[in-house]
């Protein structure tokens, strides 16, 4: 090739390469002034000619409209809303020996027709008088009640209530940290522990509250929740308010219980970072059995978790001293983290308690929500609590109870027409039907008509059970039974037979 042909082909690409090169410039140019006029451009608004209505529209619009109702009756109705009285099938003829009700006279008038919004107007005892009854001195024997030693009748209890509502008053009227604590409410509290043997008690003024703000007060966000699918529902509130990571186990399964352990172990869960922790009830409310707590002992030591212990339903009632399910299985409370309970059941008084150790008992005392920020409990009510205490140690009303569960047992072996469901310790009895209809709504109302008809034929207070919407595991539709220490054997006896005998024939 010529040099002359070389240097055209150099000058020819030179010029290509100015060309590409201000080409960029120029592009970039471009985008900048884009940009430029984008930033200052006036932004374009639709003008809006708001619709002008008449005044005839607007009262009109007015009239027409309706609130949102505060409750969606038709959607949020449930069959757990039935009054007393509401069942519509026929009346059961009577068992043999049930006390009948004369047509036609008082609450018994046409026997079909049950007494609405019932009240009792005497002490809750194992024997009761109703509102609404033409023949006031007629008593209903009562096994709804959860006062299983009937301390809430005791005399000794009602006078030592009166003596501290004459030096103390009825109210506190103020948080415990807040000059709300009474020389009554630490005596109490000391009085638990000792009974308890443990290092210190916690004193709560609301036994709801009290598993539902231990749970959160311990277990956190970073933690970790295995939870009895059984458990009652303040229990399960005290898991949500908790934010913890829960596991939700079979009720009163221990193989599930050890699969989910067993998997959490192998996720590194017991790393010492995370705390874990298993909740349990001595005896379940919902459903009138006793926790496997030999068992879960067993499991404690191969897993490293906390226990904690809701006994509302089992302290009291279990143990030869009423201590609950560590003294019925003979398990050292000082091995479990947490025992919980209400006052308002075997004690029969208001609150609710947890004892442990003592750091357990200041970190509530500075980080439970039922603690902190609730008036502390009336005086009055903790020294009857105290007193009731005084009383169950000595153990006469504890062994009258346990003597009555065997009687119950015994006499539930008879029972032909109902399912049964409770455990051989326990004072609390589901009844639930043998053949359910799979529509829950009848099914309750099937239950009712029984309640109704025990109450206005046999002179029997029965309570069918009751559940929220936002209970987590519902349990079936059920008569909850619960005997006390002051019932008698033939009571007991003739209470289980009459039931029966209406069960069979309501349809």
């Amino acid at each position: 090739m010529s040099t002359l042909a070389q240097a055209g082909i150099d000058v020819w690409a030179y010029l290509l390469s100015q060309a590409s090169h201000n080409a960029h410039y120029v592009v970039e140019a471009v985008l900048a002034v884009f940009v430029l006029f984008l930033l200052f451009k006036k932004s374009y608004k639709v003008k809006e000619t708001p619709e002008t209505l008449t005044h005839e529209e607007m009262e009109h619009i007015i009239r027409e409209w309706r609130p949102k109702p505060l409750v969606d009756i038709e959607n949020d109705s449930s069959p757990n809303m039935l009054p007393l009285g509401s069942s519509s099938a026929p009346a059961a003829a009577p068992a043999k020996g049930g006390r009948h009700r004369k047509e036609g006279s008082g609450s018994g008038a046409a026997l079909t027709g049950a007494i609405d919004n019932v009240s009792i107007t005497s002490a809750m005892g194992a024997r009761v008088k109703l509102s609404g009854d033409g023949e006031n001195d007629e008593e209903y024997l009562n096994f709804s009640s959860f006062g299983m030693l009937d301390y809430q009748c005791d005399p000794q209890v009602v006078d030592a209530a009166i003596a501290t509502i004459k030096s103390n008053g009825v109210g506190s009227c103020g948080p415990r940290g807040f000059y709300g604590t009474i020389d009554v409410h630490m005596n109490f509290e000391e009085r638990i522990a000792k009974f308890m043997g443990t290092e210190e008690g916690v004193l709560y003024s609301s036994g709801f509250a009290t598993i539902a703000s231990v749970i959160p007060a311990f277990s956190k966000a970073s933690d970790y929740l295995i939870v009895d699918k059984g458990i009652c529902l303040a229990g399960q509130i005290g898991v949500s308010l908790s934010r913890s990571k829960t596991q939700w186990f079979n009720h009163n399964d221990i193989k599930d219980l050890t699969r989910i352990l067993h998997a959490m172990q192998a996720d590194d869960a017991f790393n010492g970072i995370h705390r874990v922790f298993v909740v349990i009830e001595g005896i379940y409310a919902n459903h009138g059995d006793i926790a496997p707590l030999p068992e879960i002992m067993k499991l404690k030591q191969q897993y490293p978790f906390r226990l904690i212990i809701e006994e509302s339903c089992s302290f009291g009632v279990l143990g030869a001293k009423g201590r609950g399910i560590t003294e019925h299985f003979g398990v050292p409370v000082s091995e479990v983290e947490l025992v919980v309970g209400s006052l308002g059941n075997a004690v029969g008084a208001i609150g609710g308690f947890a004892v442990g150790d003592a750091a357990a008992a200041t970190h509530q005392r500075l980080n439970s929500n039922g603690y902190v920020f609730s008036c502390s409990l009336p005086p009055f009510l903790a020294q009857a609590a105290i007193k009731s205490v005084d009383l169950m140690e000595k153990g006469v009303e504890v062994n009258m109870l346990q003597t009555n569960v065997k009687i119950l047992q015994e006499a539930l072996k008879g029972v032909k027409n109902l399912e049964v469901h409770s455990c051989s310790v326990s004072p609390i009895v589901h009844f639930r039907l043998k053949k359910p209809s799979g529509d829950r709504k009848k099914d309750e109302q099937t239950l009712q008509t029984i309640v109704d008809q025990a109450r206005v034929k046999s002179h029997l207070i029965l309570n069918r059970a009751k559940y929220v919407k936002q209970e987590r595991f519902l349990p079936d539709p059920s008569i909850r039974f619960i005997i006390s220490a002051r019932h008698t054997k033939e009571e007991i006896q003739s209470a289980i037979k009459e039931i029966d005998a209406i069960a069979k024939n309501v349809k």
